[in-house]
């Protein structure tokens, strides 16, 4: 009986949480992004606005529950593992980019130049930064303890790293969510958030460079 109300209690603070994440997301970080924007003069640098504002009510958000849920030494910030983490992390970037070129190329919308913008590489890195905190080091955190279930844990936390990506055309936002899968299980692998940092931004910086089709 006692090991029953404990595991609904795990269900309801994992579905508590995933709310949480989606309506913050949905309803509070483009509005306070905007208005902050709007604060400084809405002219941000698409750049810089990945470093300062793209995330950033998740970002405390997120924050703040980890905290409380788990504690910060939890979130994954450790370094990996293993060392050839950083080897797999980078190689899962260039496979994903292969990935992206083939979505594009079923909606139509590939366009291959060659046109490295490095400025955005810099806010990329920031913001592949945060998302990885986000929903691979806080949320998945928080739904490992909570659920102790990898495949379940890896899945919402995935599912709800789509949601910023739902302007996109349905091949590129599945190309995402199994994205989203490689990173939570790189994540629980290393137990570390930083191999998956490294394919996102190896991901990032070169389909940034070649593709220009959507």
């Amino acid at each position: 009986m006692q090991t029953h109300a404990i595991r609904l209690r795990g269900l309801a603070v994992a579905a508590a949480v995933t709310a949480t994440y989606l309506v913050v997301g949905a309803y509070v970080n483009l509005p306070l992004r905007q208005a902050l924007k709007r604060a400084v003069g809405g002219q941000v640098p698409y750049w810089l606005d990945h470093i300062t504002f793209m995330l950033l009510a998740n970002l405390v958000v997120a924050t703040l529950l980890a905290w409380k849920l788990v504690g910060l030494g939890q979130t994954y910030l450790r370094r990996p593992t293993d060392q050839r983490a950083w080897l797999m992390g980078a190689a899962a970037g260039v496979l994903i980019v292969a990935f992206i070129g083939a979505a594009l190329a079923t909606v139509g919308a590939l366009k291959l130049t060659f046109e490295p913008n490095f400025l955005l590489m810099i806010g990329n890195a920031f913001s592949n930064f945060y998302e990885e905190y986000i929903y691979r080091g806080t949320l998945l955190a928080i739904l490992m303890k909570y659920l102790g279930n990898k495949p379940v844990a890896i899945t919402i936390s995935a599912l709800v790293f789509c949601q910023g990506h739902l302007h996109f055309p349905l091949p590129l936002l599945l190309v995402v969510f199994l994205s989203g899968l490689l990173w939570g299980a790189m994540v629980l692998r290393y137990q570390s958030i930083w191999p998956a940092w490294v394919s996102h931004c190896v991901m990032d910086f070169i389909g940034d460079s070649i593709f220009h089709g959507v």
